[in-house]
């Protein structure tokens, strides 16, 4: 049952595909800072000996206009991941049930991690809970930690950033689909962070669940510092159509166009 076992890796291997996903975030209580860190299993389909552990982090800095994305990728040997609780590494990265700490860097970009989080809520399923051992939907996601106490510290470029009870989710999700990779850059301004993927694919507001985007990602790329993020997706009936899945409820915030403020919501 999902419910005894919900952050177990779900990979047994085989040629079918098959990706998988721990990734956590967390916003600063009261100004534009958040981070997003997320730790991933890819193995292509038919192509089984070229699965590979993937670390992702990106830092958002609202205040100065910065986003700072690095990524890693290592052979699945020099991975591991425990079927049974939430224990995972890639290569000297790190995350369990109350921590994760390592690092990455990428073209000139570092961002290493050293983070504890609790959550006293109970887990967020967001889909009905039969459905996760069932063939269908083929993406799975849930929320392991919702409302998750982030403290620790963040060194981004060289700077130190305290993380001080920073408020996020720890999340998992895996399946089939393939990945969607989209390019957004800083200039397109610090939103929601959940809108970004969307906006780059059709140049328009997010859509909200149900909705379809047709899939432009070069279209109207922005000016400055490009940032690759990943987004699972069910296609639709037709090419070019992609129905986005909501991976994640509760979603960071990093500006404060929200009339509310910074702080998360549900979609």
């Amino acid at each position: 049952m999902i419910r005894s076992n919900f952050n177990g890796f779900r990979y047994e291997g085989g040629s079918a595909g098959h990706y998988e996903s721990y990734f956590q975030r967390a916003n600063h209580p009261t100004r534009k800072l958040a981070f997003w860190i997320r730790y991933t299993l890819f193995a292509p389909k038919g192509r089984p000996r070229d699965a590979v552990g993937e670390l992702w982090a990106i830092y958002f800095d609202g205040e100065r206009k910065r986003i700072t994305p690095v990524k890693v990728v290592v052979p699945y040997s020099r991975c591991l991941f425990s079927s049974w609780e939430l224990n995972a590494r890639i290569d000297e990265s790190t995350l369990d049930s109350r921590s994760l700490r390592g690092g990455a860097e990428i073209l000139g970009h570092s961002l290493a991690w050293d983070l504890e989080y609790t959550s006293s809520e109970e887990p967020l399923f967001l889909l009905p809970e039969r459905l996760y051992d069932a063939s269908f939907p083929k993406a799975k996601a849930l929320v392991g930690s919702p409302l998750a106490r982030f403290t620790g510290s963040l060194v981004v470029d060289g700077e130190r950033i305290a993380i001080d009870d920073w408020v996020g989710s720890q999340n998992h999700n895996w399946g089939s689909e393939a990945h969607r990779r989209v390019r957004v850059g800083a200039g397109s301004g610090l939103r929601w962070v959940a809108e970004l993927v969307p906006r780059a694919l059709d140049g328009s507001r997010a859509p909200r669940p149900g909705e379809d985007a047709v899939a432009e990602p070069h279209r109207a790329a922005p000016r400055g510092p490009a940032v690759l993020l990943e987004r699972a997706v069910d296609r639709g009936p037709r090419e070019g159509e992609l129905r986005l899945l909501p991976l994640d409820l509760r979603l960071a915030c990093v500006g404060s166009a929200h009339p509310r403020g910074n702080r998360s919501r549900r979609e």
